[in-house]
């Protein structure tokens, strides 16, 4: 068993050695070199025969020989010994820095040698530099340029630029196809920015779905934003990964020094502003920092931190917007809009915390309070001998493709003993584009519980009817762009002929004039929502709004 494990150990050693990235040499008592694998040879350019005709004094140039029998002394002692040293590359005499780590070996305690392992310091630092995913220098590399190059522009009284450029929505990205298909995209999208800037820019991965552009020695700003736009411009195309054709739009924050900071920290901390405010505006845009924005940065920064003790604290309210039957002239379904009921700000509307609450994640959790919401408050209302009402919940991309989103669903009509018939899903079309064969499964479910499914804002995504042919879903929402134009926009008579041809019910949102829904009604559209109809109102409201047929037009 002894001679077994032995052996086992002798191949294990062997292989550690043969295969072992870093480069090791084996030495005598004397110094010479007995052996040595593969990355030795690649790293000093001799072959492993070389290598052995050499000792350590013949290995290292000769401003390092003062160090050599230091070396020997100290490992003859029994020492371990780690310094740098500058070596031979190859038959030539060639400058390289290595860290050399060299350590007494031993057999039956009786040293035969030293065993070294040798690391080459320009490699070390290139790859403490590089991004391990894109091989783009990463974040470290990049502000160590960036303060090297405030501090020649400080003395030389230049002016330079810095982009921040953030990925829009990857986060869709990475739950539709996987991490890594996500990988993936994340190092073609690296490479098409990097040939898009040439030698006009320094471009570094940041984190995660972020990258910086350090741009040397401009004039002005609209220079910086000239290759902001040109970035932009690059993914006017798709990226295809994999057989997956995927849209890419980029948000821009852009900083000049000194005008947005006359330090690394100040200007880096303020083109990260210029990128947020960027994303807030609607993202697909680029955005120069302007000073307003710190106090906007820091409003949203006490907004985002509050989340989660407005929820605790019921701060998140539901208003109700009524939905008419043009039909039959009745309100057929009350549409769930969230709202925030803050202490010391009052209400606030939905567009100023919606895009914190997914750039936080805090959606999912806001999605399943306003579900269960929802149903509560439907489910109150049947028993409160209400007309017969459907209400409808938006549901967000990041909810809708959580794995447990049906039973999200299935779980709160039990818990409030609410028919499924009574509650309409709106999702918007651009969130159905992807996994399409998880969707349709998906989607079956819901409508074979019984639950109404809508594509909401139809017409702002992918505007595809034929899609539509492929989910099973009962009603289209024709997008308010479309109808703020009427009776002179033609197009909207045209979805309303071809959704009828798929067998929909439509729903004309944003509704304002009389004009409007005598418009709607005369081209057979079924329903509208609207403030001509009704303004989202509190649930106590609604009831008065239905006994005293406030409607009636």
């Amino acid at each position: 068993m002894d001679i077994f494990n032995e052996k086992l150990r002798s191949q294990l050693y062997g292989s550690l050695f043969l295969h072992n990235h870093d480069a090791v040499i084996l030495m005598d008592c004397e110094g010479q070199f007995t052996d040595a694998n593969p990355a030795m040879s690649r790293l000093t350019g001799y072959s492993v025969e070389e290598l052995k005709q050499l000792t350590l004094s013949k290995f290292i140039l000769p401003e390092g020989l003062s160090q050599e029998q230091n070396i020997l002394d100290k490992l003859i002692r029994g020492e371990r010994i780690s310094c740098k040293l500058m070596i031979c590359r190859g038959k030539t005499i060639s400058n390289r820095e290595v860290d050399f780590t060299v350590s007494p070996l031993y057999i039956n305690n009786e040293m035969i040698g030293f065993q070294g392992i040798v690391k080459d310091v320009a490699s070390m630092r290139r790859i403490e530099c590089e991004d391990t995913l894109t091989g783009l220098p990463n974040r470290d590399s990049f502000q160590a340029q960036v303060k090297n190059v405030i501090e020649k522009a400080a003395e030389r009284n230049e002016r330079f630029g810095i982009l921040f450029i953030d990925i829009d929505r990857f986060q869709s990205i990475n739950e539709t196809f996987g991490h890594t298909i996500g990988d993936i995209f994340l190092r073609m999208v690296g490479k098409r920015m990097s040939e898009c800037l040439g030698s006009n820019g320094f471009l570094a991965r940041f984190s995660g779905d972020e990258f910086t552009v350090l741009v040397r020695r401009v004039s002005d700003e609209d220079e910086v934003l000239s290759i902001a736009k040109q970035l932009m411009h690059a993914f006017r195309n798709p990226v295809m990964v994999n057989g997956f054709e995927i849209n890419v739009t980029i948000s821009i924050g852009a900083g000049m020094f000194p005008s947005c900071g006359e330090d690394k920290i100040s200007l880096m901390k303020n083109t990260n502003i210029a990128l947020h405010s960027a994303k807030k505006m609607g993202k697909n845009r680029v955005q120069l920092y302007e000073p307003w924005m710190d106090k906007d940065t820091y409003s949203r920064f006490v907004l985002a931190s509050e989340f989660h003790r407005a929820l605790m604290m019921n701060e998140f309210i539901l208003h109700y917007q009524p939905r008419l039957n043009i039909l039959t002239n009745t309100i057929d379904c009350f549409e769930a809009l969230i709202r925030w009921n803050h202490p010391k700000r009052g209400i606030i509307y939905p567009n100023e915390f919606i895009p914190l609450a997914e750039e936080t994640g805090f959606i999912l959790a806001l999605g399943e309070w306003v579900l269960n919401e929802a149903c509560r408050q439907c489910a109150v209302w049947r028993e409160q001998g209400l007309i017969p009402i459907r209400v409808a919940v938006n549901v967000s991309a990041h909810q809708f493709v959580q794995d447990d989103f049906f039973q999200q669903i299935n779980k709160n009509l039990i818990k409030h003993k609410l028919d499924p018939q009574w509650l309409e899903i709106e999702i918007t079309e651009s969130v159905l584009m992807h996994s399409l064969e998880r969707n349709i499964k998906v989607l079956s479910k819901i409508q074979d519980l019984g639950v109404q499914v809508s594509i909401d804002d139809f017409g702002t995504g992918y505007s595809s009817l034929n899609y539509l042919k492929k989910f099973k879903v009962n009603t289209l929402k024709i997008d308010k762009s479309f109808i703020q134009d009427l009776p002179d926009d033609i197009i909207t008579k045209m979805i309303i002929q071809l959704a009828h041809g798929l067998g929909l019910t439509v729903v004309a949102e944003g509704v304002e004039q009389s004009e409007q829904l005598e418009y709607l009604g005369e081209h057979g559209c079924e329903q509208a929502q609207g403030f001509y109809i009704g303004k989202p109102m509190p649930p106590e409201q609604c009831i008065e709004f239905m006994e005293e047929r406030k409607w009636i037009l």
